[in-house]
This record gives structure tokens, C-alpha cells and sequence, in this order.
């Protein structure tokens, strides 16, 4: 099936007519077609875009024969990725409908061309090809894929409590996770070559390919939680997006791997990472403005007001998205443009010196301002506050299925392309925040404002019940506040102790954390380090041999030397609450074993003094200013003040006592 193009030579793909008689009206014109897609009609060009029409015992005997000509001929292997090249968009607009399964498919095969590094660069050229770079016909190609998804939305009947827009999560292409095969896997493939992905910084169409690919992911399957309500029917929406972020975010880790390979010394590496940065900015404030998920005014400009210690909120009228409650709106925890930003800071905090990136460097040359750095915070800080409220328990009665999505966000191994992402986004805006006078205030009153804390820390004379009623729909409260404000400082400290350090001193903390918890065999203790970037064998080993003694008996598990167990933080975040209520008896235990004992018959003697919290671990250069910043500015001291307040005064007697 094929339609002439007219001059040139060039022929614009159709549907097969075999496919168009089966009656479904979607494949007479394909989304390539629409857009005006030409490819040469060449024999290897007209052979990939018959893949999907042929019978199955054609197509894999074509399949077979072309994987023994790829292994054989390198001229060969060059013409049929050009040919693949140029009909990508058509078999991938094909997968993307429906026609064909992977096994059966052309994209079967794409591996064994997309990671070859000689024919990836010469894809990769820029001008090499009428019709753009590798790069962006493979995010043009998933674009295309996501379009069909929600044009194509099945109609199911309308639920209480169900927003018709998730209906295109129930998409096929989510359902069966066919997006890998419309251009995420391939482009993953080509990132393992040399160089590649500076190719995608260096295209401006292709980096904007990938802003839109981003944008049709930003805050989908929205949901609304009430305090005190029941949700009647529980859809099984956040299955499909949860899959697709953790997906997008193995696609950024490849991407950022890729390009921290390819980074050469000297001043480039910060303007690559810096052009980045504000392209993904500017993606994201054409993406609030497109959005009604509580599109957020923005800072008026000049420095923000100084918030006073015992003051409700900051005196700024104009800083609406300071207000958003998280109890009345609507909320999603799939956030792309803030997972990039979040796994690229941790991509650069992780870099060794020797490769000239700096962080600091980065965010002065993408000159953020106030506004940005609030829309960098929003949306992360509100997925933490969701967090702690379902640990709370605030939502129970709203289905299980939440507090499974809501659980695996905060926990590992998923914490580490959704939650982690988010703090260290938070982390990268507030050093936007360092040039600004007062900024760090503004920033630790943001945290404070949106885990609904703020009259609470810093009124304490303040009714806690009657601050939870004005939050909530409900007629009464919930007695949440107090946990909301122990998760809001413990959030406060996660962003300024866990910082950014180089690889070494990440796996050893991660596995004297998980020591300190149980003994562990070797197996266990590398499974604790997959919340972490691919950590090489011989460090891994390294780090065991320096903190763990291995014990003797017919079980031999790894226990950690004693001189490490000072080094036990009880604020870690990649353990969660149960699982430090644990550890901090195991740390008991050992102490008390250690004791001196008394000389002398009834005499005991007591243990020496030690501090509660290890001193904070050591994070790469730059991050500094977050954590001193962060710490020490009035709002922080007034919220601990208040929180020791409501915590030593009994219940019933006035605050203010």
C-alpha cells in the first residue's frame, strides 16, 4: 500500500488494502502519513514497510535472513538501517496500533542494528538524512505513539470518582507496554554508543521531540483523595502509568550515562548540562499553563518578602501555588520534567571531578529565577506530602490500590526513579535559591506550606483540631497534623543531609544502613545497592571488605565491624519507618552489649554519652550552601520550635504556656 508523493521520486505511506477492508477506519492513514512523511523507494525501504502486511511464515523467514546478512555484511548492515531509518515511523505508527506482536515484528531485530556505534553516528549526523537525525525519529516516532493512545482512548462508562481523561491508560499501548517498541528501547540501544547522546543536546528538533514526548506524560492518571471519605470503584490506571514513568526513568539514567561518557573536559560539559536545564524549564512552564491541574500564578519578581517566625504563611499575595492544599485538588505523583531534572543532579553530583561538571556552574548558567525555582519545588513537594499522609494512614478508607502506588513511590527499589528523583529535583531548585537574599527561607516556608504545616509549626498556640478541620471537607478532623509535622521537618532533613556524594561513599552508606538493620549474606547486601546507580563489582567489594566481617557457622551472613556502627543515621531515607524501628533496636542491643562492666558486687556502671545522629555524610562540592542555608535560617528555627512546643506541652493545656 503505497501513495505516490509526487517529483522527487518519494512515495507517502498508506495502510495496506487488505487492512483497510477489515473495517477500522484508524489505519486508512497513519500519523506519518498525515504529517507528511516521504521515504525512497528503495527495495530495503519498501521490504521493512511490507513487515507488518506479510504472513507470518514470510516475515520470519525475511527476519532470518536479514539477521544472517547483518552478521555477515557490514555494507549490508549500513543500507538496511538506512532503509530502517526511513520506515521507522511507519512501523512504528503500525505498532502503536494494534498490528503485530514483538516477537513477530521488525523491532525483534532492532537490536542488533541500533547498537552497532558505527551505523548509530553516521544516523546520528546531523543533515545526514532528509528527515532529521536518528534521534529525532525515534522520539518523532514515540510522540506519534503516545498522540494514538489518547486519541484512541477506549470508552468505558463513566464512575464516580473516575476521570474520563485516564481513559487512554487503557490503551493498549500502555496495557501491553508496546511504547518500548515505538522508539524507548531503540533509543536506549543507541545510547551504549560512544558519543550518542551529546547528539541529542546538539539537535534542537530532536530535544524538542523530547519535550513534547515528556509533556504527554505530565501529570497523567490525576487523582482526587478525600479525608474521612470511601472511594467506591478503584481503577487499575496507576498500574499502566506507574510502568510508564519507571520506564521514562531507566530511559533518562541510559541517557545520562551515555552522556557522562561522552563528556569531555573543560568548560562544555556545564553549557551542554545548562542548556538542558532551562529547555527542560521552559518545556515545563508551557506545560502548567496548558494544564488545569491547579495552574499556579507566578512571583512578581524582587526578592520574596522575610516570613516572620509564628506568622501563618509568607506575606506574598501573589504566590498562589504556595497555597495549593493537597486534600481539596487534584494531584499525580508522574512528574517527567522533574524526574529529568532530579536524575540529572544526581547524574552530576555522581561525576568525578575529572570530568569538569559542576552543578553549581550548571544552575548560575541557566540563570533560574523565583518563579522557576517554585515550579521546580511545587509538584515534587506535594508528591512527598502525599507520602507522608498515606503513611499516615489519612486516606485509608480510600482503596488499597492507592496505598500500593503510594507505598512504592517512597520505597525502594521504585523510589529510586520516582521519590528519589523529586528530593533531588527540590535540592537543584533550591540552589537556584542560594543567590537570592532570604531565599532559603522562602524555600523551607514552600516545604512548610505544602505539607499543611505551616500555622501549625510556627502558631503553636494554634488549635490543631480546628487547623485540621479548615483543611479538610470533612466535618472534623483527623488528628494527622502532628505526623504531617514530624514528616515535614524529617523532609527538611532529608534535603539537607541527603545531598549528593560521589559512588563509593553512596554504596558504603547504603550498605551500612542495611547491616545495621540484619546480618546479610553477599547476595543480600549487593540487592541493597540497587537503589543506587550500577555500582561496579570490584567497588562493591571493596566497600564490603572495608565495614562487614563475615561470620562463622553453617550460615555464613556478612555483620558489620563494630567501629561502623556509630555511623547509623536514623533520618536515612532509603529505609522506611518500620524498618528503623528495627535498626535502632538492633543499635540498643549492641551498645548495651558493650557496656563496661562495674568492678564490685550490685555496682553498675552506666554507658558513655553518645550523640543521637552520626555527623552528616560529605556530598560533592556546591551542595554545601543547600545544606547551611537549609539548617540555619529563621523559619526553620521557628518550625522546630514549634514543633518542640506542641510536643512538651500536654494536651488540654494552652500552647502558649
Amino acid at each position: 500500500g503505497e501513495k505516490k508523493a509526487g517529483g522527487g521520486g518519494g512515495r507517502r505511506p498508506g495502510a495496506g488494502e487488505h487492512i483497510v477492508r477489515s473495517g477500522e477506519p484508524y489505519l486508512d492513514m497513519f500519523w506519518a502519513h498525515e504529517e507528511g512523511l516521504e521515504i525512497p523507494s528503495t527495495a530495503l525501504v519498501l521490504l521493512w514497510v511490507s513487515d507488518p502486511l506479510l504472513p507470518k511464515s514470510v516475515r520470519t523467514a525475511l527476519h532470518a535472513l536479514v539477521m544472517r546478512l547483518l552478521a555477515d555484511t557490514a555494507y549490508f548492515r549500513l543500507k538496511c538501517a538506512e532503509a530502517l531509518f526511513a520506515a521507522y515511523p511507519l512501523l512504528a505508527d503500525h505498532y502503536a496500533h494494534g498490528v503485530g506482536v514483538y516477537g513477530d515484528s521488525a523491532f525483534d531485530i532492532t537490536v542488533q542494528i541500533f547498537t552497532t556505534p558505527s551505523v548509530v553516528e553516521h544516523l546520528c549526523r546531523p543533515g545526514a538524512e532528509q528527515g532529521g537525525t536518528l534521534m529525532h525519529v525515534l522520539l518523532g516516532s514515540l510522540r506519534r505513539a503516545f498522540q494514538v493512545a489518547r486519541r484512541q482512548a477506549p470508552l468505558t462508562v463513566a464512575l464516580a470518582g473516575v476521570p474520563p481523561e485516564g481513559n487512554w491508560l487503557e490503551h493498549s499501548l500502555f496495557l501491553h507496554s508496546r511504547y518500548h517498541n515505538c522508539g524507548l528501547s531503540d533509543l536506549g540501544h543507541c545510547f551504549r554508543a560512544p558519543g550518542v547522546s551529546a547528539f541529542l543536546l546538539q539537535d534542537g528538533n530532536a530535544l524538542g521531540e523530547l519535550m513534547r514526548v515528556l509533556a504527554h506524560l505530565h501529570l497523567m492518571d490525576r487523582f482526587k483523595r478525600q479525608v474521612g471519605s470511601h472511594v467506591e470503584y478503584e481503577n487499575m490506571h496507576w498500574v499502566s502509568a506507574f510502568n510508564a514513568s519507571l520506564a521514562i526513568g531507566d530511559f533518562f539514567i541510559s541517557f545520562f550515562k551515555g552522556l557522562l561518557d561522552a563528556a569531555p573536559g573543560g568548560d562544555a560539559p556545564n553549557a551542554e548540562w545548562a542548556r538542558l536545564l532551562k529547555q527542560t524549564v521552559a518545556a515545563l512552564h508551557r506545560a502548567d499553563t496548558q494544564e488545569a491541574l491547579a495552574p499556579p500564578q507566578r512571583w512578581g519578581g524582587g526578592d520574596p518578602p522575610r516570613p516572620m517566625p509564628g506568622r501563618a504563611e509568607l506575606a506574598d499575595s501573589q504566590a498562589d501555588y504556595r497555597k495549593f492544599n493537597v486534600l481539596r485538588g487534584e494531584n499525580s505523583i508522574h512528574i517527567p520534567f522533574h524526574r529529568l531534572v532530579g536524575l540529572a543532579t544526581s547524574a552530576m553530583g555522581g561525576a568525578d571531578a575529572a570530568r569538569g561538571l559542576s552543578v553549581a556552574d550548571v544552575v548560575a548558567s541557566a540563570n533560574l529565577g523565583l518563579s522557576d525555582v517554585a515550579l521546580l519545588c511545587d509538584l515534587p513537594l506535594r508528591n512527598l506530602a502525599l507520602s507522608s499522609l498515606t503513611a499516615a494512614h489519612v486516606f485509608r478508607r480510600n482503596g488499597l490500590q492507592f496505598e500500593h502506588m503510594m507505598a512504592s513511590y517512597g520505597r525502594p527499589p521504585y523510589c529510586r526513579l520516582l521519590r528519589d528523583p523529586d528530593v533531588r529535583c527540590v535540592q537543584l531548585a533550591f540552589l537556584g535559591l542560594a543567590p537570592h537574599a532570604r531565599g532559603f527561607e522562602f524555600g523551607v516556608g514552600l516545604i512548610l506550606d505544602k505539607f499543611l504545616v505551616s500555622r501549625f509549626l510556627l502558631e503553636p498556640a494554634a488549635s490543631a483540631k480546628e487547623l485540621e478541620v479548615g483543611l479538610t471537607e470533612a466535618a472534623h478532623g483527623r488528628g494527622f497534623l502532628g505526623q504531617m509535622g514530624e514528616s515535614c521537618l524529617d523532609t527538611i532533613i532529608t534535603v539537607a543531609t541527603e545531598l549528593p556524594a560521589g559512588l563509593e561513599a553512596a554504596v558504603r552508606r547504603e550498605v551500612v544502613h542495611a547491616l545495621v538493620e540484619q546480618d546479610l549474606p553477599y547476595s543480600g547486601l549487593f540487592k541493597a545497592t540497587q537503589v543506587l546507580d550500577e555500582v561496579p563489582e570490584a567497588l562493591f567489594a571493596e566497600v564490603v571488605g572495608d565495614v562487614c566481617e563475615r561470620t562463622g557457622g553453617e550460615r555464613s551472613v556478612f555483620c558489620l565491624k563494630p567501629e561502623f556502627w556509630a555511623s547509623y543515621d536514623p533520618s536515612f531515607w532509603h529505609l522506611p519507618r518500620n524498618r528503623h524501628e528495627t535498626a535502632m533496636q538492633r543499635v540498643e542491643s549492641h551498645y548495651a552489649r558493650r557496656k563496661p562492666k562495674a568492678k564490685g558486687k550490685g555496682k553498675s556502671k552506666k554507658a558513655p554519652p553518645r550523640p543521637l545522629a552520626p555527623p552528616m555524610p560529605t556530598c560533592r562540592s556546591g551542595f554545601d550552601a543547600i545544606r547551611n542555608g537549609v539548617l540555619f535560617n529563621d523559619v526553620t528555627f521557628a518550625a522546630v520550635r514549634g514543633a518542640l512546643v506542641r510536643a512538651l506541652t500536654p494536651r488540654g493545656a494552652g500552647a502558649a504556656a
